[in-house]
Order: C-alpha cells, then sequence, then structure tokens
C-alpha cells in the first residue's frame, strides 16, 4: 500500500507518503537531483518500501532520513544527495508535524493511545464570538495573560472604554493561565 500527496503549509511545499511497512513519512516535495530543478515527488512519483521514487530520473529517496539511497542508471550515489525529512507522527489517525526554525527534534512524544482516553478528551460544546478588532489583536493579547486581568477584568461590558466607571460594577471576568 503507498500513498504520495502533496500540501502546502506556509510556503512550503511537502509531501507526504505512506511506506510499505505501514509507517508515514514527510519530506520536501521537491527531487534534489542534479541534472534538473526540483521534480514534484507527489506528481507521480512512487513508493517503494519505505522509499519514495522521483518520477523523473528514478532516483530513490528514504522516508527515515531523506537520503538518495539508489540511482538506477549510477553505481554510486553523490554524497548530500537527498531531501529534506520532515519529522512527523501519526496519532490516533493524525498526521502531526514539528516545524522548527533550527530543526530541532521534537522535544516530547505525542503517542496517547485510545485506551487512556478519558473524559478530559470528550465534546463539551463551544463558543462562538463577534469581536470588533483588528485581527492582529487577538493573537497578541490572548498570550498576555496579566493583560486580560488587568485591563478586562472589571470592564467586560463596557470594552476598553475605561471612562464609563459606572458600568464597572455590573460584570467581571475572571482569567486564570493553567
Amino acid at each position: 500500500m503507498y500513498v504520495v500527496h502533496e500540501f502546502s503549509d506556509n510556503e512550503e511545499f511537502n509531501n507526504f507518503f505512506i511506506g510499505c511497512d505501514s509507517h508515514t513519512y514527510l519530506l520536501d516535495i521537491f527531487c534534489s537531483t542534479r541534472m534538473e530543478k526540483g521534480a514534484n515527488l507527489g506528481i507521480g512519483g512512487s513508493v517503494a518500501d519505505d522509499c519514495v521514487i522521483c518520477p523523473f530520473h528514478q532516483w530513490k529517496f528514504r522516508g527515515t532520513d531523506g537520503l538518495c539511497i539508489n540511482i538506477p542508471y549510477s553505481t554510486s550515489v553523490p554524497k548530500g544527495s537527498k531531501v529534506k525529512k520532515w519529522i512527523s507522527q501519526e496519532v490516533n489517525g493524525f498526521i502531526f508535524i514539528w516545524y522548527h526554525a533550527e530543526q530541532t527534534e521534537l522535544p516530547w512524544d505525542l503517542r496517547v493511545p485510545m485506551g487512556e482516553i478519558d473524559d478530559a478528551f470528550v465534546y463539551h460544546g463551544h463558543n462562538e464570538f463577534y469581536i470588533n478588532c483588528h485581527i492582529q489583536e487577538i493573537p497578541e493579547n490572548g498570550a498576555d495573560i496579566a493583560h486580560f486581568d488587568a485591563i478586562h477584568k472589571k470592564n467586560f461590558i463596557n470594552g476598553s472604554w475605561v471612562q464609563k466607571k459606572r458600568l464597572f460594577g455590573l460584570g467581571s471576568h475572571h482569567w486564570k493561565a493553567r
């Protein structure tokens, strides 16, 4: 069984495939052959064992590390012939990709066996809010828990209109980080 699939996130193109060993591998989408400027492995590429094969020149890249291990028309493989391998884990049917600017190893294990899932994983509903602000303000202020308690604790009804002091006593929010 094999799957070669292309996807894009943040202008970086990636390719994932499921090898014959049933492991999921994530490599850069473009082949690193020196004869051509990057064939798309997701279009016409094939899978053999735990490797993906370039559709243009049949270079074979190992899924475990992205290293080119075979060039069918050559007796040797040039040093440094590889495609970037991304750190990923498949957990409970989802593929998680570890993206780090310095390409460090995954600092923790994501695996949660299905038998260990408890009530904390039960769907409890959702909230939806319409907020009159610039989209940039949400992530900037969302991480600043001290800001929420100092600014929004007593004046959530009148927003940030602090001059309207008579509305302060109508309600309050309590913010905590865990």
